[in-house]
């Protein structure tokens, strides 16, 4: 036998069979995963950062009954396309506009994500790999921040998930059902992101037939229709941004007129925040940032990243010259899938730590592969003096495990010493988690509740954490809170964007950075009976003395004077925290900086 042919059959070994009750322990710890992660998400809730903004968006959807323009505090914003705020707008429609109905159509995508990441690995190797699969996606953090903040990402990643499984299909019999599941979800994909999603799906397709040298899969006439079909999926997106913009070239975005929707989705929004030319930059990434990004965005599954990758480096010129069917096939597209995204988004300027969740599942589909592998080959060649390297790797992880989980609950202590009955429910989980994960479950597979304790634990405390923050220290929902039951009068937000007072608020919060506009206002009708100024107390004088002169200047009949009144309701004490999350944790309380921020009542006197 060749040394290739050697290595081929090594990979091509027989994987560890998980009989029905292990594979049914494996899909009840999934369960168990997705349910602590949605209870958590929507009973604590928050709108903050992007959050915020994509609410908004979706609440001016809802209110005007406008599903093609994408408005934002009095402009028309281009940045994202339209497929989550639909979503988020349809869960307004049905459940009423709160944080809840916002968290809840992006838990359902990370639902239906866990289903589809098995279907996929299911595909493309086994029912013991597509539950072990199953698991790891529900516990590793970068996907289970990715639901609880409802970035883009969990929307996307599910999206790519199907797509992928339904062109697998499609690629091995072109039925309509796969043909349409492949469409719509490419089609959402490129409606969620943009277009460098066609790029990653096309990289896994064709790094498979490359891998089985099956070069007529990629010149069948059956993708000139796949190809079709997304296109018509896609042409709502198209036609939105069209009216929005390209048919309105009088309107001001980015600065300037005559910007196109059309370029900014096929080119700006992709290669030109990739190259960093685009209207939206970011220069703060470096080639390294996924790199150690993945040191803590794949807890608690490190050590089974860092096997597996050791593993492919050693056996990867093998995994080319494969057989129709053969397993390299399975991992040539599940590793081109994260790879090429890997790459791509290292290569470019624009990085955020939350893009590379969209391919986790990839990447922890092929983990999955090799621990069944390797507890396999290791059922074979194993001694009785020699310690199985599989064993190694076990408390390996269990070991990272048991640090996380310590640190985790350290942290607890520190910052939730007040709140015994949040100990009490998060030590009563954690014991039935484990007494369940236990019973009566084998040595490997009792490896996963150490990993799953850890991951828990340490999400708890940073949503936990992040929402603590949020309630206390954002102060555009608490002036919207007082302002409740206050009558309703047009809202301005000097110098700033209060996201939070506008979604929450009765009226819309518009930011303004001059007096032009409030003065404006209160000339009008609509402001005739007053408006809400919210500013930093100490430029509060200055802000509405310039309000003053304004007014004045407008003020064209000489026998009418103006004269403008203002009236201070309440007085806000805002902490201003660091941007990073770790000095955020890192900062004691007392040392965050502090400003006052006023709520003025303004109304002309004649």
């Amino acid at each position: 036998m060749s040394a290739s042919n050697g290595h081929s059959s090594l990979l091509n070994s027989e994987l560890l069979q998980l009989n029905i009750v292990q594979q049914r322990q494996l899909l009840g710890m999934t369960v168990a995963m997705l349910v602590f992660t949605a209870a958590l998400a929507l009973g604590f809730a928050r709108l903050d950062g992007d959050a915020a903004v994509y609410a908004l968006l979706a609440k001016h959807m809802v209110q005007n009954n406008d599903w093609i323009t994408l408005y934002f505090q009095g402009a028309d914003w281009l940045d994202k396309p339209h497929f989550p705020f639909w979503a988020v707008a349809a869960s307004f429609k049905l459940f009423g506009m709160s944080a809840i109905a916002y968290a809840l159509p992006g838990l359902l995508f990370y639902v239906l994500g866990a289903w589809l990441c098995y279907l996929l690995a299911l595909h493309l190797f086994d029912r013991s790999v597509a539950a072990l699969s199953c698991v790891l996606y529900s516990a590793t953090l970068g996907m289970l921040l990715g639901a609880a903040d409802q970035k883009a990402e969990v929307y996307l990643a599910t999206l790519m998930l199907g797509a992928s499984y339904a062109w697998l299909r499609f690629a091995d019999a072109a039925s309509w059902r796969w043909w349409l599941l492949g469409s719509v979800c490419t089609a959402s994909a490129l409606m969620t992101k943009g277009l460098f999603v066609v790029f990653l799906l096309g990289a896994g397709l064709v790094a498979k037939w490359a891998a089985q040298r099956d070069w007529r899969a990629l010149f069948q006439p059956k993708w000139l229709l796949a190809t079709l079909g997304v296109a018509m999926f896609t042409a709502p997106e198209l036609l939105a941004l069209y009216l929005q913009f390209d048919a309105q070239p009088e309107k001001i975005v980015f600065e300037r007129q005559g910007v196109s929707g059309l370029r900014f989705f096929f080119w700006d929004s992709q290669f030109g925040r990739f190259f960093n030319i685009g209207p939206i930059k970011n220069a703060d990434g470096t080639l390294w940032f996924y790199f150690h990004n993945m040191l803590w965005t794949f807890l608690p599954w490190l050590v089974l990243l860092i096997c597996t990758l050791l593993y492919t480096l050693r056996h990867a010129p093998y995994l080319w010259g494969a057989r129709k069917g053969d397993v390299q096939g399975a991992l040539a597209f599940a590793w081109a899938m994260f790879l090429a995204s890997f790459l791509l988004f290292s290569a470019t300027s624009y990085k955020m730590d939350y893009y590379l969740s969209i391919v986790f599942p990839y990447l922890l589909i092929i983990c999955a592969w090799w621990w069944l592998h390797a507890a396999q080959t290791q059922t074979q060649k194993q001694t009785p003096r020699k310690v199985p390297a599989l064993a190694r790797w076990q408390q390996a992880q269990e070991l990272l495990s048991m640090l996380v989980l310590a640190i985790s609950l350290a942290l607890f202590v520190v910052y939730f010493s007040q709140q015994r009955w949040l100990w009490g429910a998060a030590a009563a989980a954690a014991l039935v988690l484990l007494y369940w994960a236990m019973r009566r479950a084998s040595v490997w597979l009792r490896t996963l509740a150490w990993p799953l304790m850890a991951v828990s634990a340490l999400f708890a405390f940073s949503h936990l954490l992040s929402h603590d923050i949020y309630q206390r220290y954002e102060i555009g929902k608490q002036i919207a809170l007082w302002m409740a039951d206050k009558p309703n009068h047009p809202v301005f937000v000097y110098g700033r964007a209060l996201k939070n007072l506008d979604f929450f608020g009765a009226s819309p919060a518009l930011p303004v950075y001059s007096a032009a506009p409030i003065a404006a206002s209160l000339a009008s009708s609509a402001g005739a009976r007053g408006v809400y100024l919210v500013l930093a107390q100490d430029k509060a004088q200055q802000q509405i003395s310039a309000i003053s002169q304004e007014l004045a200047q407008r003020n064209t009949d000489a026998s009418r004077q103006i004269r403008l009144q203002s009236q201070e309701l309440q007085r806000f004490e805002e902490t201003i925290l660091p941007p990073q999350f770790v000095l955020k944790i890192a900062t004691p309380q007392a040392q965050f900086q502090r400003q006052s921020v006023s709520l003025f009542f303004l109304t002309i006197a004649n």
